[in-house]
């Protein structure tokens, strides 16, 4: 039973987005309360808990898994990258922008697959091109719907942010393919987490501001990045068990569809509260997911014939 869910890679690539889904809820609470006025802010307290899977996976590791030719950079390289990608959604944050990333993060359905081909020398059958291809296409009508109401400097965030997530989903495809579940997690969690400490160990100012952050919203930060390190081991399973990464994209791109369906339900939850300041910006952020619902919603209905061709699909 457990040997079974855990070679079932589509079941770990649709539990991604869904993680997701619930991390944009919570997202949208923190950037109601004022938290991310700084992307470094964001950026290193999401990359601090990478410290949780470096230490569980460490006593696992051999040395002999290790070859740093091979290995080892492939995981370095999507830490660096990841951790590129962490910074450009806090950026966003800042500006208060709680949809731009749900919206535009889809398009790693057209990078990813290209990278794929053109770095790992993918080949995949013709149902899956095929699904590729709806997916390309739901993913640009969300794109386009989003584009003509956002900043350039949002936009410019966003791009980066989904380029750099592209870059990190395949590197760490090739790493997955050579070595254990373990020593690749390991390393890249590593990397992230280094990444992490230089401005904290650099300015003791900065540290006093984290720290005071994490006291001011602990619980928030707690549930927020346990859900996102969540997230991130699930992707990191579903690419190594599926047949290849660009169908794992595939199903990550079905990301809005769970965005939408807690929004709706946290937009219930709230009402059943004493409306406040705090409750009414929390209520208007998340009433901006909805927006624009008839161009998601066809979207999403592309996206959702991609993901059932794929699991349909042999091999």
């Amino acid at each position: 039973m457990l040997a079974d869910i855990w070679s079932n890679w589509f079941l770990w690539a649709m539990l991604t987005p869904a993680i997701w889904g619930l991390v944009a809820i919570l997202d949208v609470c923190l950037i109601g309360s004022g938290v991310y006025s700084r992307a470094i802010d964001g950026t290193v307290i999401s990359a601090s808990f990478s410290a949780l899977p470096l230490l569980a996976t460490l006593p696992m590791i051999q040395p002999t898994q290790l070859e740093f030719s091979a290995i080892a950079s492939a995981s370095i390289a999507g830490g660096c990258f990841f951790i590129h990608t962490l910074f450009f959604l806090k950026a966003l944050f800042a500006l208060n922008d709680a949809t731009s990333a749900d919206s535009i993060d889809t398009l790693g359905v057209v990078l990813v697959p290209a990278l794929a081909f053109l770095l790992l020398d993918e080949k995949l059958v013709q149902q899956h091109y095929i699904a590729i291809a709806c997916a390309i296409v739901g993913s640009g009508v969300l794109a386009y719907g989003h584009l003509k109401k956002t900043s350039k400097r949002a936009l410019v965030f966003s791009l980066l942010s989904v380029l750099f997530a592209s870059l990190a989903t395949v590197a760490q495809a090739h790493a997955l393919s050579l070595t254990t579940y373990d020593s690749a997690l390991a390393v890249f969690s590593a990397t992230i987490l280094l990444c992490a400490s230089v401005p904290i160990f650099l300015d003791a100012r900065y540290r006093r501001r984290i720290v005071s952050l994490c006291r001011r919203f602990g619980v928030l930060f707690i549930a927020t990045e346990c859900l996102q390190l969540g997230a991130v081991l699930s992707s990191h399973r579903a690419v190594q068990a599926a047949p290849s990464v660009s169908l794992v994209k595939v199903a990550e791109a079905s990301s809005p569809l769970f965005v939408l369906t807690f929004s709706v339900l946290a937009i219930q939850l709230l009402s059943r509260f004493s409306q406040n300041s705090v409750v009414g910006v929390l209520q208007l952020a998340l009433v901006q997911q909805l927006s624009g619902l008839f161009v998601k919603l066809t979207a999403l209905a592309f996206i959702s014939l991609a993901v059932w061709l794929i699991y349909l699909a042999p091999g």
